[in-house]
């Protein structure tokens, strides 16, 4: 690679990337825009997470994506946050001016397209579960605590993890702290409600979501349920859904509104989400 092209250079960063559709969204992204420039996926261990941001910076790469399990801990590495990161305190893009590293949070911007144009659902007043307190778990939240849900419950495997996340929003959310809970289990009169929305943003495995959905199901919390699960592919939870659960979406739709937000962030040019998505469709062949 030529020192001109470096500036032409944008990517991935992540822990395990062998299924990321972004390299495939962006090519196409940069071909239809008629941008000569590449996106390329750095696979790389958490130890050398400090090394991979410098080198953004040293070699003069434009813009790079972040996924798990780098969210939160890039923050620390990066010059300035869009208010996006700030509300959210994770971080999944990064844009690189003249040295200076930005980071954005644009799954915010995903998960409110995916609930708007896909499963026409607002929030407000309604009970809402969400799987998970990662960083994907972070945008979730701050896009159902700005419609004002009824309540929030926070599912996750480490109670201590997910009352830590909580605490961080609630301070910054005092007249709605107390209508945020945290639950490792089901159990109490906080499983006495329907909900009405349930969003899978764990990085577990399928069966432990599928228990998840079962329990709930057999406490009868589920009943004209919409379920959002942030993972697409094969690693989401697509079929043999519980009694109760109306409808469902899986994260391709989201996945295309955050890219086609990060490359806002990065060129200046808007292609709308519905169409990345039915390109994705179309070159997957999606059933």
């Amino acid at each position: 690679m030529r020192n001109n092209d470096l500036h032409r250079a944008y990517g991935i960063i992540g822990s395990s990337l062998n299924h990321s559709l972004s390299p495939i969204i962006h090519d196409y992204l940069f071909k239809k825009s008629k941008l000569s420039c590449t996106y390329t996926s750095f696979e790389i261990k958490p130890v050398n997470l400090g090394d991979a941001i410098a080198g953004i910076r040293a070699l003069g790469i434009k813009g790079v994506n972040i996924t798990f399990p780098f969210k939160q801990k890039v923050i620390k590495y990066l010059d300035k946050l869009d208010s996006s990161a700030c509300t959210t305190g994770a971080v999944n893009a990064i844009k690189n001016t003249q040295g200076v590293l930005t980071g954005y949070n644009t799954d915010l911007f995903g998960i409110r397209k995916t609930l708007a144009d896909r499963l026409k659902f607002n929030p407000q007043r309604k009970n809402i579960i969400i799987l998970g307190a990662g960083g994907a778990a972070r945008a979730c939240i701050q896009a159902m605590l700005s419609k004002k849900p009824t309540s929030l419950l926070i599912f996750n495997r480490k109670s201590q993890n997910a009352s830590l996340l909580v605490d961080s929003f609630a301070e910054r959310n005092k007249d709605f702290a107390n209508n945020i809970k945290v639950m490792t289990d089901i159990r109490g009169r906080e499983s006495n409600y329907r909900t009405n929305l349930i969003i899978n943003a764990t990085s577990a495995g399928k069966e432990y979501v599928k228990n998840k959905l079962s329990a709930l199901s057999r406490r009868g919390m589920l009943e004209n349920t919409i379920f959002f699960d942030l993972n697409y592919g094969d690693r989401a939870l697509s079929n043999k859904l519980p009694e109760g659960i109306d409808k469902s979406e899986d994260g391709l739709y989201m996945l295309a509104a955050q890219a086609s937000k990060s490359f806002q962030i990065w060129t200046g040019k808007a292609i709308p989400p519905y169409e990345i998505f039915d390109y994705l469709n179309r070159k997957i062949k999606r059933k």
